[in-house]
């Protein structure tokens, strides 16, 4: 009987395990917004943040020399991306308000979009 307990409190803790481990990030930009969204076990959706443009100070590539100058500030960091380090980078940090840095994985087309709104805030190096 304890046997039992306890491989039925080993199953719904694994159950749990697995719901939270595959977790994917959603970007939406509209308005002049980046919404993030987190979508756990391919199934809920949870709203993770939105953030304007308009509080953007830098947008660019992860190993951009554009960001030097941020890279030794002690800012807060948010990580929306897979946390993988591809060839060619595909994660953009995004500096809001001095204080703040937010690592996404935007696709082509979305960095085109913000490009448009905020043109010398955004660099593809």
């Amino acid at each position: 009987l304890p046997g039992l307990v306890v491989a039925a409190i080993t199953g719904v803790g694994a159950y749990f395990a697995t719901m939270n481990a595959n977790v994917e990030y959603e970007y939406l930009y509209l308005d002049r917004e980046v919404s993030v969204d987190k979508v756990m076990a391919k199934s809920r959706r949870k709203k993770a943040g939105a953030y304007s443009t308009e509080q953007m100070e830098i947008f660019a590539p992860l190993n951009s020399h554009r960001l030097d100058s941020y890279r030794n500030r002690n800012l807060k960091t948010i990580d929306y991306s897979s946390g993988i380090a591809a060839q060619p980078e595909k994660r953009y940090m995004m500096v809001l308000n001095g204080d703040t840095k937010i690592i996404l994985e935007p696709n082509e087309a979305m960095v085109k979009a913000i490009q448009s709104v905020a043109p010398r805030k955004v660099f593809t190096d």
